[in-house]
């Protein structure tokens, strides 16, 4: 997976120098929002009891201890925020976001200030000469998060990864981390030919809910088509020339995705992005040589998904590993009844099954962003 960069999050301090031109316990502050030339002072607006005395020096005004910290003016006028923005839910100024009832010059002057996930709040400058309510906070990043925040999330197969939620109210992702080696998803299953002496006979091994496979099944050891069998999920063709069978699926979450498999003739190489799939049976229940068309497209009102896709022999998946699939592993397919960019196996790639057996078809995203709902269309081009 491409490697993600964290973002850096930086809280920019503005201060200012304050000099006090009034005595003690009647200092006022110069409206924020007007000019030098011709200002007026508000003296309703009384400075916090907390405002450090002029000890003959400039000094430095100490931040609001509510929610809310009104910078101070770099320029001409400066004005402290007594923590009167507190109670609006606001997130801190980052500039001139004067409090309601400060005093303004220019009426219909709309000034803005952040809130919650990003959003902003409006007030204007009203008829009075005063700056009036804010409003509802608006556009705030949906599904979003307090910039700085941390925390830890599943990803792979039963692995974690660390996040960080940056200043745009997004999350940030690190690296997956700690996944088990030879990792599977759970419910998958593969063979083994431990324990048996007699060929072509097997025990079978299911991928626990911690993503690794489990003790090989008791003996006796069974033919694979003994395993087959037992799977309540598999589809079995249509047992007629033309006839059309399909399956409902889902492609695993973002969060459990494995390598994919290279696009190109069998046995196939696996790419270096993960990405989210699924593995189904498919069984030919006649005595007769199948060949079946099969294809993937979008359940009524799902998303469309650029995915490929292949098959393997029998059920699960081959001991030696996931390269050895058969035939082709293809992700275009553009000729009907194939639609978008969904892959198919037909024509020249249809898929042949001997008498009563079964094959496993691996179907995938392309992309790491992919996942979703599928149909799986099975048709039986030949029975011979």
């Amino acid at each position: 997976m491409r490697p993600m960069k964290y973002g850096f999050l930086t809280f920019s301090a503005l201060a200012g120098a304050i000099a006090v031109f009034a005595p003690a316990c009647t200092e006022t502050v110069v409206d924020p929002v007007e000019e030098d030339s011709g200002t007026t002072v508000d003296a309703t607006v009384v400075v916090d009891a907390t405002t450090p005395k002029d000890s003959g020096k400039d000094s430095t005004t100490t931040q609001d201890s509510g929610r809310d910290a009104t910078a101070v003016d770099s320029g001409r006028d400066a004005t402290t925020d007594a923590g009167s923005d507190a109670s609006d839910g606001s997130v801190a100024d980052s500039g001139s976001s004067p409090v309601t009832g400060t005093a303004c010059t220019t009426v219909g002057f709309i000034y803005t200030k952040k809130c919650g996930l990003c959003g902003t709040q409006e007030a204007a400058c009203e008829g009075d000469m005063k700056v009036g309510v804010y409003g509802a906070c608006s556009g705030e990043v949906v599904g979003g998060c307090m910039p700085g925040t941390t925390r830890s999330s599943a990803c792979g197969l039963c692995g974690t990864k660390s996040e960080i939620c940056q200043n745009n109210c997004q999350w940030a992702s690190g690296t997956c981390m700690g996944e088990p080696a030879g990792a599977c998803k759970p419910g998958d299953t593969k063979f083994t030919t431990a324990g048996c002496s007699a060929p072509d006979t097997y025990r079978q091994q299911v991928c626990a809910a911690t993503c690794t496979y489990g003790a090989p099944s008791a003996p006796p050891c069974k033919p694979k088509s003994a395993f087959c069998a037992a799977n309540p999920d598999a589809v079995s063709i249509a047992t007629t020339v033309g006839g059309q069978v399909s399956y409902n699926g889902t492609l695993s979450p973002l969060t459990m995705q494995i390598p994919r498999a290279g696009s190109g003739t069998c046995p196939s190489t696996l790419s270096s992005t993960n990405t989210s799939y699924a593995y189904m049976e498919i069984k030919n229940t006649t005595a007769m040589t199948a060949k079946v068309d099969i294809w993937f497209d979008a359940p009524p009102g799902g998303a469309a998904i650029d995915t490929v896709a292949t098959t393997y022999p029998d059920c699960g998946i081959p001991p030696a590993n996931r390269t050895a699939c058969t035939n082709t592993v293809n992700d275009t397919c553009s000729t009907s009844p194939c639609v978008g960019d969904w892959a198919g196996l037909i024509g020249t790639n249809a898929v042949t099954i001997a008498p009563n057996s079964t094959i496993t078809v691996y179907h995938a995203a392309y992309y790491s962003t992919g996942t979703g709902p599928f149909v799986m269309n099975v048709k039986t081009t030949s029975l011979l």
